[in-house]
């Protein structure tokens, strides 16, 4: 029976270091190690500076290997204090852990984050937050595997080393340390909770909302067609803008373009809509420029959602949440609808439809092709299978109809 642990590092390790980095070498080759057999004095003395919380701006962290039976198969950290730090608070939290690419989807992540919340428990920890990237699912089950209660999902604001850039979402979970133990240990193979939808997102910073990152980006059509309107102040200059925003697309209707693909820019300079999500897209970077914060709600039919085992895309649709004069609304793009009577947690949307992910963009959540579109909803729908659609209040103005200010400045 092969056994796994976790291991300080020593100056023992040379010898396991260099099969660990050889390997994964091979298959990751961008790869580059933290410490090598000839670099390995250096990083143990660098290891000891941070666990007594010398430099990662006074964050004492404690690092160890993952070992199966004799060979490193990836490498943990537990930061004791993240709170020294506000964004390694907000984003990495007290434990995380990477496990070599030719022993994942193996469970030893599950195995590992175990392991990790034990010694939490030995330092004197007893609630931690453990994080990760909404992209990531199989790291989000871990977390779940290990009673991981889902608090929030946050915008990451800071940096560009991230897949998808500033905008992506950050999911973080609270672990009460010694139930998580206790319940690890004793389960006798009880179902663990789905992936939860990304539909609460933390909104104490507007300015999150306000980015115009990845598919969003401005460009000069989009700064052209900005520079010729006015300044939302009320519902009639936003009605302005819708109408002018649709007057402006009529281009060649023979020309076919791959949906979730194309930036806004590129939808502006075509001058053509494909469908709801284009219109969002496009519409989310002119309210963002008129410093409304917006976010995109994809939604899809409560009838497929209820009834359909296959979910298709065909049957979602994009809304928007937008911070208008001191609330959130919704607005749906593609028809102009503006529904004021609207809360952010509600589930239910108008016309049947359910809100299953929030997030800036499509790019943001890893979206870029139909393919990944239908992924995702493979992989968050089933969080809603038993919810029931409730009756919400569908009056809505109709931008289109509400009469034009001067849309000239």
């Amino acid at each position: 029976m092969s056994q796994l642990y976790l291991k300080k590092p020593s100056l023992d390790d040379g010898e396991a270091l260099a099969e660990y980095n050889r390997t994964f070498q091979l298959l990751r080759p961008q790869f580059r190690p933290l410490a090598t057999p000839n670099t390995l004095p250096n990083y143990l003395e660098r290891l000891s500076q941070l666990e007594q919380g010398i430099g990662n701006h006074g964050v004492a962290t404690y690092t160890f290997w993952i070992i199966k039976n004799t060979q490193i198969i990836g490498t943990g950290t537990i930061r004791i204090n993240p709170e020294k730090n506000q964004e390694i608070a907000r984003y990495h939290g007290h434990i995380g852990y990477n496990i070599h690419p030719r022993v994942r989807e193996h469970g030893y992540g599950t195995s590992c984050c175990h392991l990790l919340l034990k010694e939490c428990q030995a330092l004197g920890l007893t609630n931690v937050m453990i994080c990760c990237d909404e992209q990531n699912i199989a790291s989000a089950r871990v977390i779940e595997h290990n009673y991981g209660q889902l608090k929030e999902v946050v915008v990451l604001n800071q940096g560009d080393d991230v897949p998808w850039g500033r905008g992506s979402l950050i999911r973080r979970y609270s672990v009460n340390v010694q139930q998580a133990i206790t319940q690890y240990q004793h389960r006798k193979g009880e179902s663990i909770p789905v992936l939860e939808s990304c539909c609460h997102l933390d909104r104490t910073n507007l300015e999150d909302f306000l980015m115009n990152v990845g598919q969003n980006r401005l460009g000069s059509t989009l700064q052209t067609f900005l520079s010729a309107t006015n300044p939302i102040s009320s519902i009639a200059d936003l009605a302005t803008l819708y109408q002018c925003f649709r007057a402006y697309f009529a281009g060649d209707s023979k020309t076919h373009f791959k949906k979730y693909a194309r930036t806004a820019e590129e939808i502006m300079h075509s001058r053509r809509l494909e469908d709801d999500y284009d219109a969002g897209l496009v519409f989310a970077s002119l309210l963002r420029s008129n410093g409304i914060p917006t976010v995109f709600v994809q939604a899809i039919s409560g009838e497929v959602l209820l009834e359909s085992p296959e979910v298709m895309v065909q049957s979602c649709h994009t809304f928007l949440e937008l911070y208008l004069f001191d609330c959130w609304v919704l607005l749906d793009p593609a028809n102009g609808y503006l529904y004021p009577d609207y809360h952010v947690d509600q589930v239910s949307l108008p016309n049947g439809y359910c809100a299953f992910l929030k997030s800036l963009n499509g790019h943001s959540v890893g979206i870029d092709s139909e393919e990944t579109y239908h992924q995702k909803l493979v992989t968050l729908i089933p969080a809603f299978q038993k919810q029931s659609l409730l009756p919400v209040n569908d009056e809505a103005l109709d931008l289109m109809h509400i009469k034009q200010r001067r849309s000239h400045r």
